[in-house]
């Protein structure tokens, strides 16, 4: 991965660690603690090795995209071929075709229920799902009213710039 920031070997060696898949966080934070340097220092390198990680972050996304991309085009392509080896068979009125590496046949699997009118389906066969409208909630609350369940809670972050 292409470092943002030069790092001593300490902290390189924080970087591999927090980039470890199942590293607990208090392994993480027993390392941090054990570097030397002053507060500012090391304040300065942890914020450094944070920017690297986000830089990683970012590129592990920009990945996963394309690779999801590249999946669900690749799925496409194997279901159209097997429409195709399936509307060959039909065509050529054969149930079975059996080759030197595959045997391919038609087989009866589990029926699959198509909804042809949504709105005909009766209500004890439908599930709504229950989501909680929190925009909806905070801006009554803004405004003054009670929502019993509710509250502003105070949020602070921390901004690096």
């Amino acid at each position: 991965m292409a470092k943002l920031y030069e790092l001593t070997s300490n902290y390189k060696n924080l970087l591999e660690l927090a980039e470890e898949e199942e590293i607990s966080k208090e392994i993480l934070m027993t390392a941090m603690e054990q570097v030397e340097g002053d507060i500012s220092e090391k304040i300065e390198n942890i914020i450094k090795l944070i920017r690297n990680l986000e830089g990683n972050v970012k590129i592990y996304k920009d990945e996963e995209k394309f690779f999801s991309s590249k999946r669900k085009a690749t799925e496409r392509n194997i279901d159209s071929l097997k429409k195709y080896v399936e509307e060959t068979l039909n065509d050529s009125h054969l149930k079975e075709l059996n080759t030197k590496l595959f045997n391919c046949k038609f087989v009866k699997s589990k029926p699959i229920i198509e909804i042809t009118d949504e709105e005909l389906i009766p209500y004890n066969y439908i599930q709504v799902e229950k989501k909680i409208d929190k925009n909806n909630i905070y801006n009554a609350i803004k405004l003054g009213e009670e929502v019993p369940g509710a509250m502003l809670k105070e949020n602070i972050k921390l901004r690096i710039k």
